[in-house]
């Protein structure tokens, strides 16, 4: 017999239908349904009257069920609440079964400030009173899931309360010894060899090689005279914050895969999507304690890509099911989408704006590549098919309007220059490319391609202006397994790549070619399927195999101070 354990309670009992049952008056409705409907989105089993009892149901038979099936109730507590003599009956019923509390039987959610009794004010409740809607769904959320999960101890460690040994040290004019600032606080640096493509032991030095690395890998950073010498990194510091994408739930023995994500255009956003079919938008404005805002069952599939048009306010998501779906990022809870239309193939595994967020690239099984005009997001146009690729197109980036750069499951990377009129291009194909390849990303500041394959490599191309072919400027032997995401920073100085050994990893790429491995940050919990860079450069996000979204805080690395893991 299938058994569930409630966390704190000690009891065992039978697996129960719902995981809540929302107990509230007529008048407090619309407050009962929004609570439903956005548990729900986040994958919780939820019932109440207003869904679940339609016109010749029994009403006494549906109580006795929903308070006997639902592992928890929900109160939706008001002054109309308290004064109803049925509801409280109901209240009674569960807080019975659990009279100290120890399972959370009963969860209190106040919506204004009604004088609570005893019986309900001895529980820890969630008080929605006065939020706004944004503010009221994250309490809500997070409040929901510490109660399903019986502890709120935070993923990542919490931040230092002492003063912060760097910060004195850059306000310090004089150190005691003869110490500069900046040595004090580069005092518990290791150096690293700069070549190194394993991660390195903690405080062991390796030589470094007599001159830089060839192209093929990353080479060491050059001194001041050009020779090559050890750079010091710190040691990797956990992620800001790592949060389960949704909540307690699992498919087939396993967490959700975050297929992808990507930051909206003013960095207080991100959008997330799993193989549970739902988006997941998330206010990251304080990465240490990211909130998610909504979710969408968009997809009835896999979602495997999101692109983001910051121009427009535009997030596309694709999925599995061939189904595109285009919302706005300017009104994220939104119930209904701006577009919603087939994306002419079975699978589509890949999407990409161009920049000014007209068009829209969608790739797919079998080859599929079409490009839509999204002018009138009424009515999508397709505008042209682009046959060449022999296998899965996995990854497709915008490099201008008029150029698209698709890459597959038959180990080629194709350049597209695109007429006006959608005549059908003659794609140009770019060597030095020998895997599969299911990554791509694009930096306009240095016009530099990066292409992850299934073989842990990285090809690094610079793309010429005019007619010029694009120039391959290096490889970087990159990680042990296949790579899924690369990302640029904003600025191009960056370039992050996540893969199939569960590893991120960091590269200086400001000379292309001698890429410098900047940082291994601490490992997923799974293979990182998806990589984004903040529209402001000083976060790091990145989805795993494990159902959990990471933020990373990249300050330190771009200010020329890598970490090491």
């Amino acid at each position: 017999m299938l058994m569930n354990v409630v966390e704190g309670s000690g009891d065992r009992h039978e697996a129960r239908r719902w995981d809540f049952f929302v107990s509230y008056v007529a008048q407090d409705r619309g407050w009962a349904e929004w609570i439903a409907w956005y548990l729900e989105e986040s994958g919780y089993r939820v019932t109440l009257r207003a869904w679940d009892l339609p016109p010749g149901s029994n009403r006494q038979r549906y109580l006795f069920d929903a308070l006997h099936d639902a592992e928890r109730l929900i109160a939706v507590v008001s002054r109309a609440y308290l004064a109803s003599s049925t509801r409280l009956q109901e209240l009674l019923t569960a807080t019975a079964a659990d009279p100290g509390g120890r399972g959370r039987r009963v969860v209190p959610i106040r919506i204004d400030d009604a004088d609570v009794p005893d019986l309900v004010g001895t529980l820890e409740d969630i008080e929605l009173h006065g939020l706004s809607e944004s503010d009221a769904l994250g309490r809500l959320l997070r409040r929901i899931d510490a109660a399903v999960a019986g502890r709120v101890k935070p993923a990542a460690p919490p931040a230092f309360p002492g003063p912060d040994r760097r910060v004195l040290a850059r306000q310090s004019l004089a150190m005691p010894g003869g110490r500069s600032p900046a040595a004090a606080a580069d005092a518990d640096a290791v150096p690293v060899a700069p070549n190194a493509t394993d991660d390195p032991s903690p405080g062991r030095e390796t030589p470094d090689p007599a001159t830089p690395g060839p192209a093929r890998g990353p080479g060491a950073a050059p001194g001041a005279d050009g020779s090559s010498r050890p750079r010091r990194r710190r040691r990797a510091e956990p992620p800001l914050a790592v949060v389960a994408h949704a909540g307690p739930l699992r498919r087939a023995s396993r967490l959700f895969w975050i297929g992808a994500l990507a930051f909206t255009g003013d960095a207080a956003l991100l959008v997330t999507g799993a193989d549970d079919g739902r988006t997941r938008l998330w206010d990251v404005r304080n990465p240490t304690a990211p909130r998610r805002v909504a979710g969408f069952h968009d997809h009835t599939d896999w979602v495997r890509a999101i692109a983001v048009d910051a121009h427009r306010g535009l997030v596309a998501s694709a999925g599995t099911d061939g189904t595109i779906v285009v919302r706005s990022a300017r009104h994220p809870t939104a119930a209904a989408p701006l577009a919603s239309f087939p994306a002419g193939t079975d699978r589509a595994w890949a999407t990409a704006f161009t920049p000014d967020g007209a068009r829209l690239a969608v790739g797919g099984i079998e080859g599929h590549l079409r490009v839509w005009d999204l002018d009138d997001l009424s009515a999508p146009r397709p505008i042209v098919d682009l046959p060449g690729h022999r296998g899965s197109v996995g990854a497709v980036v915008f490099p201008s309007r008029r150029v698209l750069v698709s890459a597959g499951q038959d180990a080629t990377v194709l350049m597209w220059r695109l007429d006006r009129d959608g005549a059908l291009p003659e794609p140009v194909r770019l060597a030095g490319q020998d895997g599969d390849v299911w990554a791509l990303a694009f930096a306009s500041a240095g016009r530099l391609l990066a292409a992850g394959s299934d073989e842990a490599s990285i090809s690094l191309w610079r793309l010429e202006a005019s007619d010029h072919p694009p120039v391959q400027v290096a490889r970087i032997d990159a990680h042990q397994g296949r790579i899924r995401a690369v990302s640029f920073s904003p600025d191009g100085t960056l370039l992050a790549s996540g893969s199939d050994d569960n590893a991120v990893r960091v590269w200086d790429v400001r000379r292309p070619d001698l890429p410098n491995p900047a940082a291994v940050l601490s490992p997923a919990g799974g293979r990182v399927t998806s990589l984004a860079f903040s529209p402001r450069g000083d976060v790091l996000a990145a989805g795993s195999s494990d159902g959990c979204l990471r933020l990373y805080h990249v300050a330190g690395i771009t200010g020329g101070t890598p970490v090491d893991a």
